[in-house]
């Protein structure tokens, strides 16, 4: 599949997958642990750590829910309410 954005060898399309310093940086600038980022796209924290290392790549679906819903694409802060359920989810989880 030539034309499938994920296997361009130019530069690279906005729905690619994105590079392990991508994760963590987009993570890190959210103020989020791996495992309330995993939370945040319905990920287990092992799948986050996989991304981060670099040891499997983030479908860029994902990536792109992260980004919409840690505020990076739309420019604003994670709602109070996702703030919530993600530490409830979190505290689940332990």
């Amino acid at each position: 599949m030539p034309n499938h954005p994920n296997r361009s060898k130019g530069a690279k399309a906005p729905s690619a997958n994105p590079c392990k310093e991508e994760v963590r940086a987009a993570r890190e600038a959210a103020g989020l642990t791996q495992t309330a980022a995993a939370t945040l796209v319905h990920a287990t924290c092992r799948s986050w750590q996989h991304w981060e290392a670099g040891d499997r790549r983030m479908h860029p679906g994902v990536w792109e829910l992260f980004r919409i819903k840690s505020g990076a694409l739309a420019g604003v802060a994670m709602t109070q309410a996702d703030q919530n359920q993600c530490q409830k989810t979190t505290v689940l989880r332990r």
